[in-house]
């Protein structure tokens, strides 16, 4: 049996619970058009980058004072 193993990276891993949480709704949502499964975990991805540059732009972590 061959095996995938994935080592990712902790932001990766965030990016991830946050990409399957939109994929997992979008997937519930009904679709107007059609639309395949994996144009819609691309745009879930796409998405979930979107909302953690926003968060890194408004957001300042304790990290990040001087």
């Amino acid at each position: 049996m061959n095996r995938t193993y994935l080592r990712l990276q902790e932001t990766e891993g965030y990016l991830l619970a946050a990409a399957s949480r939109i994929y997992a709704a979008r997937l519930q949502a009904p679709r107007s058009a059609a639309v395949s499964d994996d144009k819609l975990m691309k745009q879930a991805i796409t998405e979930a980058i979107e909302l953690a540059k926003t968060i890194d732009d408004v957001v300042i972590a304790d990290s990040e004072v001087d």
